[in-house]
């Protein structure tokens, strides 16, 4: 291989390390994605007014999908749309968990049952989705700061390639 091909080949190795620092980030906005069309499915086939909510999540998931698009042409270790969604998340996941003992948990969770065993189930779920919601949001803090492994492991790459 000459030359020219091999650094082309560590450049593209140390972007494709880079991109990849937010690799968790990614999967967790597909979870999230794929958690509010079911969940908007369930509600549009109700004709329920509910269905803003997922909607509306999707939509501003939009943003954040797009920054992180980008950020494999143009690495960096700022992401402030996916950062502002993933605390919108969580915000509206801490929101859902209120509405649980409220009459409105009939009306936003009416395909799961209405008893105790039900309402545990949504809470679990929303539990899990404010976890998941947090982790994201400290890995972006971690990637922010340039405290995360991956980056670490990138700059020991890049020493060893004399980049």
């Amino acid at each position: 291989m000459n030359k020219a091909a091999e650094v082309n080949k560590n450049k593209l190795s140390i972007k494709v390390m880079y991109y990849n620092r937010f690799l968790m980030v990614r999967y967790f906005t597909a979870t999230f994605f794929f958690a509010n069309l079911n969940w908007l499915a369930f509600m549009i086939y109700k004709q329920s007014i509910g269905w803003l909510i997922p909607m509306s999540l999707m939509l501003l998931q939009l943003l954040p999908i797009a920054e992180q698009i980008k950020l494999y042409r143009k690495p960096t270790n700022e992401t402030p749309r996916t950062k502002q969604y993933y605390y919108l998340q969580l915000a509206v996941n801490i929101l859902l968990i209120v509405s649980i003992f409220t009459p409105a948990y009939n009306h936003l969770f009416f395909f799961m049952n209405q008893n105790q065993t039900g309402k545990t189930v949504t809470l679990l779920f929303l539990l899990i989705g404010c976890l998941l919601a947090i982790s994201v949001i400290r890995r972006l803090n971690k990637i922010e700061s340039n405290t995360d492994k991956q980056y670490h492991r990138v700059k020991q790459y890049e020493k060893i390639l004399g980049v």
